[in-house]
């Protein structure tokens, strides 16, 4: 059979398009009820397919990018799969390499000289007629740290060609997951992406069909900033900041494409809490990337987590977003547990040094004479804040998809009462936490602000 040939569109998708020849058959044209020729969609004969795919943007929620765009949109090979419902349909080549001459044409990479569009290319490849058949594809499927485990039979091992040509059917692929071999908030000079189409490849012509690649990461951004009119000198320095809880597995492909709805059921791969997540020690937090006259901003990259709430807050305001971080206490009186999050959520502390005066009105013990005086307060503190997508629009949403961006501007705007406890700061009241976009009341150090 003759090869398909793959072009990249240029537009917010990448898609993937095959193109096989075709032997013509002595059959008669039949249209059937439901508008399909039955000779042109006859299944299992070859066919010519242009799978077309381009780099899709993330999504973004409200950004500065940590990494440099031509290697956010980096395409440096592409495996693609073919079945019929259930079963593989094995075209002549699945693997397509940029080094290779030939093999990816026509690309351009968004980022590189003065192209700004979405990165593109074209591949070829012979596949068989059907209609109805799906369409998926792998981008940069040789991305060093990351290994791959099929689910059917629990191997777990770097991800390779061999791995991918042995699948046979569309369910060992969707079971299939991938995981980061170490704990890792950062990415290399490539993403993994994915896509997934329907398609009906006709028998004797050419078929296009696009197919959106959407990479597995998900990009966090944090800007925060403090101000507060109200108080002279006010002063926040930046320190550090640690992710909790980044999942290290994932699916493939995604279970889930639209945010926004309360989940109830966990619908990640990352389920084993002794190994499927990551946690930044606290001796080892990294420094804010980027600090500015009392700002600081730091972005990260993760795999999605998809978790179902612990329990509803069903209160979609402010005050119930707050209870997101609220947790419960032991016998001592410590915080053991959050009591709405799930226990596996992803979330991020920031730590810094918050610093400033205020007027107090003061008595002279001999004169009795009414004055005012200044005082300092300098503490350092720590803000604890749970990802999720919706914001307010729906509190009990803490999901991080895929290929999505979020941006979280953070206000510090005060802590005027203190209570030290042993290593840190605990705010009894007026400390409060803003996400800009939602106006939100966060907790400080696990208590709900008032």
């Amino acid at each position: 059979m003759r090869k398909l040939e793959l072009s990249y569109m240029r537009n917010i998708y990448k898609y993937l398009v095959s193109a096989v020849a075709i032997a013509a058959v002595g059959l008669a044209s039949c249209i059937t009820d439901d508008g399909i020729d039955n000779v042109r969609f006859v299944e299992g004969r070859p066919a010519q397919v242009e799978l077309t795919f381009a780099v899709e943007n993330d999504v973004d929620i409200t950004t500065r990018a940590a990494q440099d765009e031509m290697y956010e949109h980096l395409v440096q090979n592409i495996y693609v799969f073919v079945f019929n419902g259930n079963q593989r349909i094995k075209p002549d080549k699945s693997f397509f390499d940029s080094e290779v001459q030939g093999e990816i044409t026509n690309y351009e990479n968004k980022g590189v000289g003065r192209y700004t569009g979405q990165s593109h290319g074209t591949v070829t490849f012979g596949a068989l007629s059907g209609s109805g058949l799906k369409v998926c594809a792998i981008a940069n499927i040789n991305i060093s740290n990351t290994n791959v485990t099929r689910a059917d039979i629990g191997e777990e091992t770097q991800v390779d060609l061999a791995k991918l040509d042995a699948i046979t059917t569309y369910s060992q692929l969707q079971n299939m997951s991938i995981r980061l071999n170490s704990g890792n908030i950062n990415r290399g000079a490539s993403f993994m992406m994915t896509g997934e189409v329907t398609a009906n490849l006709m028998a004797d012509e050419t078929t296009e069909v696009e197919i959106p690649l959407k990479r597995a990461d998900s990009k966090i951004t944090f800007n925060v900033t403090a101000e507060n009119s109200k108080y002279a000198d006010f002063t926040f320095i930046p320190n550090s900041f640690r992710v909790v809880n980044a999942p290290l597995k994932s699916y493939i492909l995604p279970r889930v494409t639209e945010g926004g709805t309360t989940l109830t059921a966990d619908m990640d791969a990352a389920t084993d809490v002794t190994k499927d997540f990551y946690s930044i020690p606290e001796n080892s937090a990294p420094k804010f990337e980027v600090v500015g006259d009392n700002s600081g901003s730091f972005t990260f990259y993760m795999y999605e987590n998809l978790k179902k709430p612990k329990a509803l807050i069903s209160n979609n305001t402010n005050e119930g977003y707050a209870l997101r971080e609220k947790e419960n206490k032991g016998a001592d009186g410590r915080n053991t547990s959050y009591i709405y999050a799930p226990d596996n959520a992803t979330y991020v502390v920031i730590t810094g040094e918050l610093s400033y005066s205020f007027e107090e009105p003061y008595e002279d013990p001999d004169t009795h004479t009414q004055t005012t005086i200044t005082k300092w307060l300098m503490a350092d503190v720590e803000y604890v804040v749970h990802l999720g997508h919706s914001g307010v629009a729906n509190v009990d949403d803490y999901s991080t998809l895929r290929n999505h961006h979020y941006t979280y501007n953070v206000t510090i705007t005060g802590v005027d009462n203190i209570d030290v406890e042993k290593k840190a700061v605990k705010v009894i009241r007026d400390g409060q936490m803003f996400i800009i976009r939602d106006n939100v009341v966060y907790s400080v150090l696990g208590q709900v602000v008032k």
